[in-house]
């Protein structure tokens, strides 16, 4: 049941075949916890199961397991995580200040990476994002500072606030985007520069657009910022001025 095993003090767990679900709070606060076997039949772990587990260094995910609670493994020990391929679900907070994770990657079918899944993983060099991805909320990356690239698949629809915020790039390249207000805007390029185009970001052939200025936040390492609206639309030296209200109101 919840919290069945909290902060009891154990070092080694193996949990049975047939198990499909681990409960909220069931491991935690175990600070001593350094191994756990997960049985192949796991189909959902529960809010804050394995938290503040800071001795838990590696844990193998079965394939089958479809959902991972809020704050799951939040503050645990992880140098490495691989998400199986069949998970449809992570709540948010999932891997939240996991300092020392150093690697990520997500499956291809995960399509929402919520609300500060890897807030302040200081050590995150390297994630692989899924290929279906399409929303990336708030803070999900914030305060990764040894991030230094990322890779935003073509079909990402939505970057929440502060969704990188304090991450080290030194160029990102953001397919056609929406992005939440007060952050940015990404337009498709239109079919002519128009009258004000000298003061729009320009990209191949077409000028694309920034609605709404980027906070400081975001921006403040990059030194190279790259639009891109289709796999073969890419410019390194993207350069122009943020429009002006009267701007935006003449678009």
């Amino acid at each position: 049941g919840r919290g069945a095993f909290y902060s009891a003090q154990v070092e080694r767990v193996t949990l049975p075949e047939g198990l499909t679900n681990i409960q909220k709070e069931a491991f935690n606060g175990c600070f001593a916890l350094r191994s756990v076997s997960l049985p192949e039949s796991l189909q959902s772990i529960g809010d804050s199961a394995f938290d503040w587990c800071r001795s838990l260094t590696e844990i193998t995910l079965p394939e089958g397991l479809r959902t991972i609670g809020c704050h799951a493994f939040e503050s645990t020990g992880l140098t490495a995580l691989k998400l199986p391929e069949s998970l449809e679900e992570v709540g948010h907070g999932a891997f939240l200040s996991n300092e020392k994770l150093q690697e990520v990657t997500l499956p291809k079918n995960l399509r929402v990476i919520p609300i500060d899944m890897f807030y302040g993983c200081s050590e995150l060099e390297k994630a692989v994002l899924p290929e279906k991805l399409e929303r990336l909320e708030a803070s999900a990356f914030a305060f990764c500072e040894a991030l230094t690239e990322i890779d935003l698949p073509e079909g990402v629809q939505f970057l929440g606030r502060n969704a990188f915020e304090r991450c080290s790039f030194a160029s990102i390249c953001i397919p056609l985007v929406i992005i939440v207000p007060n952050i940015m805007m990404v337009q498709p390029p239109r079919t002519d520069s128009g009258r004000d185009a000298k003061k729009f970001p320009t990209g191949g052939r077409s000028p694309a657009r920034i609605m709404q200025p980027a906070p400081v936040i975001i921006v403040n390492l990059l030194t190279t910022f790259v639009i891109a609206s289709s796999p073969t639309f890419w410019e390194k030296d993207v350069t122009g001025g943020q429009p002006t209200k009267e701007d935006n109101e003449d678009a």
